[in-house]
């Protein structure tokens, strides 16, 4: 898929804005450039078989559907393209939304500040064209079986990229947060959407915790033997938090490996409450959205 066969909709209720896009959307050589200033004008566009959309962008602030019904609505049609979402709202706002997209199965490319430049919008199109992000997700990221999954652990094939953390006033890298992934023979690099939640649903949560959480430590122990002093981020299902003992487990993995517990940060993680009750984030969302 090229830039020049991209179709793509705009959903926004400012008139501005969607002339802005639009001529920068041209001028990057997109195909096919369509318009709606509300959720219901953007629904009749989809379901009309003649305006295939490839890449929707959404802005969460629409007048009588707002960007929130929008995305669950794009759900119920199974909208098997891209979403881009866009506000000018707080940015934890945007990444609630963007995670409420993910737990309703759409196909995620960005979530981005208002107004949207040139530049960004350029280099979001290149990502995605060049990543072939706009092809359905289930095509991309086959999701492992349990049964995979043991085996995977069994034969150790879990490993830990760490992604670094910088403050934003002095440039100086603090931390890491350890991310998980599985190293398949047969699927290559599997990213944890393919299956953390499997991991959930089998029990196995507990076992990829206590791989990544060794891990982990023990490498930010030898970068502290090296004189690199960062703290470290676990991301922790709510599935895990049901064992009484990983307190202890961690403290004591953390002391043997010489780190101080004030240097690991435990993330909780929402997919396991987003995956059964992603109205519950939805109401949170829309409830901000309007002020509250």
């Amino acid at each position: 898929m090229t830039l020049e066969t991209l179709r793509v909709c705009v959903v926004d209720d400012d008139e501005f804005i969607l002339a802005v896009m639009g001529s920068i959307l041209a001028d990057l050589g997109i195909g096919k450039i369509l318009t709606a200033n509300s959720g219901p004008d953007a629904l009749n566009l989809l379901r009309d078989e003649q305006s295939r959309v490839d890449i929707a962008f959404c802005d969460l602030n629409l007048p009588d559907m707002d960007g929130l019904a929008l995305l669950r609505a794009l759900h119920e049609e199974s909208f098997a393209g891209t979403v881009v979402l866009m506000t000018g709202e707080d940015q934890r706002l945007l990444n609630i939304a963007a995670t409420l997209s993910e737990a309703l199965g759409l196909n995620l490319g960005g979530a981005l500040q208002k107004p949207l430049s040139h530049a960004v919008l350029s280099e979001l199109l290149d990502h995605l064209v060049t990543s072939k992000q706009s092809i359905p997700r289930s095509a991309e990221q086959p999701q492992l079986t349990a049964q995979q999954l043991r085996h995977a652990l069994a034969d150790n094939q879990l490993c830990v990229h760490y992604q670094p953390k910088i403050d934003a006033t002095t440039k100086a890298l603090i931390g890491s947060e350890a991310l998980v992934r599985v190293q398949s023979p047969t699927f290559g690099l599997v990213p944890p959407a393919a299956f953390i939640a499997v991991a959930e649903e089998a029990g196995l949560i507990g076992e990829i915790l206590e791989a990544v959480s060794r891990e982990a430590i023990n490498a930010t122990s030898r970068w502290m033997a090296a004189g690199l002093r960062v703290n470290l981020a676990l991301n922790v299902s709510v599935a895990c938090l049901h064992d009484l003992t990983l307190p202890d487990r961690l403290r004591t993995r953390a002391h043997s490996a010489g780190l101080a517990p004030e240097q690991i940060i435990v993330e909780i993680t929402e997919s396991l409450l987003m995956g059964e009750h992603p109205q519950s984030m939805e109401v949170l969302c829309r409830l901000s959205l309007m002020g509250f």
